[in-house]
């Protein structure tokens, strides 16, 4: 009896990770870049830079920004007034899709982006999806 339960606990305690299928995430996703916090990729980085746009967030940054895959920039700014997280089209000089204002007291997070296109945000009280591809934001909390 004590050896049945034993092996069905030492079991139980098996490795489960077959189920899970790693991959990284495309674009510069997050504040260091990829799923392991590394702030490193073995591409070489550009040679050649040039400025093509810019925009005011009209607050402070504490935190960097997030790129999307598909070229939507993405940044948690704390503002006295207005906007705090907000998505900028970085292929479209840098044309805003949408913002909105979260809770403030979260702007040392920074946003960063899902295998979906799903720019998210984190604040002092709860976790924040936006969908993008619908270019509106969305609060599911």
């Amino acid at each position: 009896m004590c050896a049945a339960v034993l092996t069905i606990t030492l079991d139980g305690c098996g490795n489960t990770d077959s189920w899970v299928d790693a991959a990284p995430a495309l674009g510069w996703p997050a504040q260091y870049g990829d799923a392991a916090n590394s702030s490193y990729t073995a591409t070489s980085g550009a040679s050649q830079l040039k400025l093509a746009w810019t925009r005011s967030v009209k607050g402070s940054l504490a935190a960097g920004p997030a790129l999307s895959a598909r070229g939507y920039l993405a940044i948690n700014a704390q503002t006295p007034a207005g906007c705090s997280l907000m998505e900028w089209e970085n292929n479209n000089n840098g044309r805003q899709r949408w913002c909105v204002r979260l809770v403030q007291g979260g702007g040392f997070a920074g946003p960063y982006w899902t295998a979906s296109t799903t720019s998210t945000s984190d604040s002092p009280e709860r976790w924040w999806p936006f969908p993008s591809p619908s270019g509106h934001a969305g609060a599911n909390p």
